[in-house]
């Protein structure tokens, strides 16, 4: 069943609110209440053990399926417009961990080829121009990117 379909039975049905009538003379029945009195709505056989499927029906009345519809609407909606807004960056969940492992398989095999080459030079950082035994200056790039910053 549709949303539409739920709606049209919802506006056609007997408006709520309805109560289930179990403490009192009308045991079994489920009324709506309303200005005019207690309009039947439906009846359980006596001494049936579904008292909670008679609970949930009446709390379930027309006017709260058309609440329940209307916030489903609204959600729709929402999600409709923030799919449009962000649809270049929206991506499939197998695509972003793709994209992710390949960006790290990359920075890993550049890591790698600056690790090789920083103290390559005869014992001095090739960026910075720093000896091997006196560490990166604090601004080189290369240590910068060997520690993953930008």
């Amino acid at each position: 069943m549709t949303n539409d379909e739920l709606r049209r039975l919802a506006e056609a049905a007997t408006p709520g609110p309805w109560c289930n009538m179990a403490d009192t003379v009308f045991h079994g029945e489920i009324r709506q209440a309303s200005d005019d009195g207690f309009a039947l709505i439906a009846t359980m056989p006596y001494l049936d053990d579904r008292e909670a499927d008679f609970e949930y029906i009446a709390a379930m009345h027309p006017a709260r399926a058309i609440e329940l519809l209307d916030e489903v609407d609204r959600l729709q909606g929402l999600v409709a417009v923030l799919a449009s807004e962000y649809s270049e960056t929206v991506v499939e969940p197998y695509e972003a961990v793709e994209w992710a492992k390949s960006w790290i398989a990359n920075y890993e095999r550049l890591r790698g080829l600056l690790k090789r080459c920083e103290w390559e030079n005869g014992g001095w950082c090739p960026v910075c121009r720093e000896r091997m035994n006196h560490g990166h200056a604090s601004d080189c790039e290369l240590a910068r990117a060997l520690r993953g910053e930008r």
